[in-house]
């Protein structure tokens, strides 16, 4: 277990802001913390990384307690991305170089990580640019080129995607798959939740400093399969499939139908072929991260 949060309490001035919080995260996982603008991300995030305080509550970081003492060798072996600590007037190297130097790296290795981390994160074209001049894109590349710097274990993100535009988000992500299959755990809050499904494997979705669910993706998704038929279809053929379960987005080249068993597609292609309808895919709709937080948050706001 590389993290386990147990109990947290965190009151800000009046406002409980984290409520009896608890969630395990398992290595290698890439974990997401879900919620509205001022559910608690953010206050949770800095908890674990001793920022804060909690009220109530154990933290343990790689099985060991977060304490005064444990905190500056438990987060050597952590990294952290957030919009603070670049220096514009630098450039994206110089900065690299003072993080290196930051974590007692001599220049062999600094120079070596530099061009390991350039390649990574698609930064040979910008490397000796100043900061101050990149895109936001590309700030962001720069960002976790730093928090990755000293090869840690665990990789935290704060609203990583803020302020990216579709293209530079797909590419995050893509950098992020590669952070994975290098072994490293990621966790990142977010209130975004485009370009998520294909790369988390777990969420927990907070609101109003309440954890309403923490679990796998594939165990979270809907119970009910929603199966997508495409083809050249009588309207009336469709109607009377309503017994098998229920239809949606009908058209007469395409209809979605929600089954509770997957034998009952089957029966369902049988019956359109024998009526002379043309089947030309049959394909499963996957509940999608957007869809299960949107359907569990349900009702939950922040007040």
């Amino acid at each position: 277990m590389i993290i386990e949060i147990s109990g947290i309490n965190k009151v800000i001035g009046s406002k409980k802001v984290i409520n009896n919080v608890s969630l395990r995260i398992d290595k290698g996982q890439v974990f997401a913390l879900l919620g509205p603008n001022g559910a608690g991300k953010t206050t949770l995030i800095r908890i674990i990384l001793g920022l804060l305080k909690p009220d109530a509550g154990t933290i343990r970081l790689f099985g060991e307690k977060l304490t005064d003492k444990s905190r500056p060798d438990l987060l050597l072996r952590v990294g952290v991305q957030n919009d603070g600590n670049l220096y514009e007037n630098l450039t994206a190297k110089e900065n690299l170089i003072l993080w290196g130097e930051i974590y007692g790296l001599n220049s062999k290795n600094i120079k070596k990580r530099i061009d390991d981390l350039k390649k990574m994160f698609h930064l040979e074209n910008y490397i000796d640019m100043p900061v101050g001049s990149l895109s936001k894109g590309n700030r962001q590349k720069v960002m976790l080129a730093r928090a990755m710097f000293h090869s840690p274990e665990v990789l935290i993100l704060d609203e990583p995607t803020t302020g990216l535009d579709p293209a530079a988000i797909d590419e995050f992500y893509q950098f992020i798959k590669k952070l994975k299959k290098a072994g490293v755990t990621i966790i990142m809050s977010t209130h975004y939740l485009y370009g998520m499904d294909g790369v988390v494997d777990s969420i927990g979705i907070i609101s109003s400093g309440n954890l309403l669910i923490s679990d796998k993706v594939d165990r979270l998704r809907c119970k009910i399969h929603k199966v997508h038929f495409k083809g050249k279809f009588n309207p009336k053929d469709i109607k009377e499939l309503i017994s098998y379960g229920e239809l949606s987005d009908c058209m007469q080249n395409e209809f979605i139908i929600s089954v509770d068993d997957d034998n009952k597609v089957a029966d369902i292609v049988k019956t359109l072929v024998l009526k002379g309808n043309d089947i030309y895919e049959v394909s499963k709709v996957i509940e999608t991260v957007k869809e299960i937080y949107f359907r569990i948050i349900g009702g939950h706001s922040n007040g």
